[in-house]
Order: structure tokens, then C-alpha cells, then sequence
């Protein structure tokens, strides 16, 4: 009985240590993603990715859209006489 004992007293041990030595370890954990930018949809408002967005620049003229995104701290990067849209057919729709 005194051996069972010893044994799991023994993996405990070591499980306990290789658990303090992981949390020590420099770096990303694996869930850790890092945040990414948002973007408005033209058309219908949906916030997406901005990786998943389908980008139009407007050649000329006054892009009123853009200045409402702006105007509530949405596509600040994207500058000037561009629209963000979640599909291509809402693309199509709004041009």
C-alpha cells in the first residue's frame, strides 16, 4: 500500500513541476491571437475583418460613407475615396 502511495505521490510531483516549468516559458500562448483591424460595409453596416473585406477606391468625388466611418473611428486607415464591402454583390449593389 505504502508503494501505491509513494508512486502517485511521486507523479504528482512531477506533474506539478513540468506544469510550473510550462507557465515560466517566454512568449505566445497558443490561444493568444493577435486583434485585428475592423471594417464597416458600405452597404449594409456589417463589421468584419478587414482581411475579409472587399475593397472599391472611389476615383473622384465625395465619399460620404467614409466620413461616416470615420466620423465613429472606423477605416481611419484606409484613407480617403475607399469602401469597404462584406460581399461582391454588395459591392455591385452600392456602385
Amino acid at each position: 500500500m505504502s508503494k501505491i502511495f509513494l508512486l502517485i505521490l511521486a507523479v504528482a510531483i512531477v506533474w506539478w513541476l513540468a506544469k510550473s516549468m510550462r507557465r515560466k516559458q517566454p512568449g505566445k500562448s497558443q490561444g493568444e491571437v493577435a486583434p485585428e483591424q475592423m471594417v464597416v460595409c458600405s452597404h449594409c453596416g456589417l463589421y468584419l475583418p478587414k482581411h475579409e473585406a472587399i475593397l472599391q477606391n472611389e476615383a473622384a468625388g465625395h465619399n460620404e460613407a467614409a466620413d461616416q466611418n470615420e466620423a465613429v473611428g472606423q477605416n481611419k486607415a484606409a484613407g480617403r475615396g475607399q469602401k469597404f464591402f462584406c460581399s461582391e454583390e454588395h459591392r455591385r449593389l452600392a456602385g
